[in-house]
């Protein structure tokens, strides 16, 4: 492999949320970023801990840590040992190892508590993998100038956010059926690459997932001439008040330039109207997504198959189905009260039709008389015994 230029720029910032710093709740999101001894690769880890979850914070820290040891190691190996398959089996292992590392704090098999979701890249001289699992995104380019503008989507690549039914479903490493969600892609040869959480997802993409004219490119034009670190200014962006009306939600951004690639475009940065949709691996799509023609970041690695563990699966709803399952025990609670008061009722009917005395209630009792008892004292009897 040849001694490319590195990702010499990156940086990375979580901000809280408004609607967190209203509820008094601290930051649940988390991120990593490390460059092997080398040089020559950088790792980028971005979780986001579910907001309903009881320890989301702890899991999502865990988990960042630990998924960018894992990515250091395997930069290590790559260092003397040709790449294949073992990458795949290397990242997959990462999440068992988080897991098991969660089961040790908890001191149980159930994870709920810690549910967080998992963004991950492994870049190096000619590409690299991403890791994905949740309702982050994962999304880079390369940039071509055009007409005076340095275009910063061409070539554009996206994983996609997975939700559930619903905007505020996702999957976490932490849910049983973790692996049926794992995606894990190869990365074309691109110039810059980011990773956000759905917060900060929703500042950079649109509703469709497609890249907003109005914040990366500003970005990079801060990156490209601001004398303040990469992570404060992302910082600073992520904190604008202007983005609470966008998302109250807790906003993680971690971005990985290559090294010298803005410096060299002098042109204003701006969107493409159109990126090339042939360079569009998306997750999940059907029919399958055509591969980037340009080698792989790992040459000779066998993409994980869309197959059984990307199918699409049944939406696993988080926060509606527990709201449905209160719904539903109030709707028989109150059917059970409906029907026992009418059965009490329908009771009290039928006892009355068979008794109808019993139902002149605080009357006194009429006791039945003998003819003689009529007979006043002191008078005989007009017929006496003869």
């Amino acid at each position: 492999m040849s001694m490319a230029v590195g990702w010499t720029l990156h940086g990375a910032a979580s901000v809280t949320g408004s609607s967190h710093e209203f509820d008094h709740t601290p930051c649940q999101d988390a991120h990593v970023v490390r460059t092997s001894p080398s040089g020559r690769w950088t790792g980028a880890v971005v979780c986001d801990g579910a907001g309903s979850a009881r320890y989301s914070k702890k899991g999502a820290e865990l988990a960042a840590q630990s998924y960018a040891d894992r990515l250091m190691k395997v930069a290590e190996e790559l260092e003397h040992r040709a790449p294949g398959a073992w990458i795949n089996d290397a990242l997959i292992e990462g999440v068992v190892h988080i897991r098991q590392e969660l089961r040790n704090v908890a001191r149980q098999d159930d994870l709920r508590d810690y549910h967080t979701t998992l963004l991950a890249v492994l870049v190096g001289p000619d590409g690299g993998v991403c890791v994905h699992i949740g309702d982050g995104a994962i999304f880079g380019g390369r940039l071509s100038e055009e007409d005076g503008k340095s275009f910063i989507n061409a070539d554009w690549f996206l994983s996609e956010p997975e939700n559930g039914e619903y905007a505020n479903e996702t999957f976490f490493i932490t849910e049983a059926s973790w692996v049926k969600h794992l995606r894990i892609s190869p990365l074309p040869l691109l110039e810059w690459i980011a990773l956000a959480t759905d917060g900060g997802a929703a500042l950079a993409l649109t509703a469709k997932n497609e890249i907003k004219p109005n914040f990366m490119p500003f970005l990079f034009q801060e990156l490209r001439h601001s004398d303040s670190s990469p992570s404060s200014l992302i910082e600073q962006f992520l904190s604008d008040p202007v983005f609470a009306k966008i998302t109250g939600d807790d906003k993680t951004l971690a971005v990985l330039v290559r090294g010298g690639s803005l410096s060299l475009h002098q042109a204003p940065f701006a969107v493409a109207a159109s990126p090339n949709a042939k360079n569009l691996p998306v997750a999940d799509a059907e029919p399958a997504p055509t591969r980037p023609s340009e080698p792989y970041s790992i040459p000779n690695v066998q993409p994980v198959p869309t197959s059984t563990w990307n199918a699409p699966q049944p939406a696993q709803k988080f926060y509606s189905r527990q709201i449905r399952r209160i719904a539903i025990l109030g709707f028989f609670a109150l059917g059970l009260g409906i029907v026992s008061v009418l059965a009490w009722e329908l009771g009290i009917a039928l006892a009355s039709l068979r008794s109808p005395a019993t139902t002149q209630q605080g009357k006194p009792k009429t006791e039945h008389l003998e003819p003689d008892s009529l007979v006043p004292q002191g008078h005989a009897a007009a017929n006496p015994p003869g």
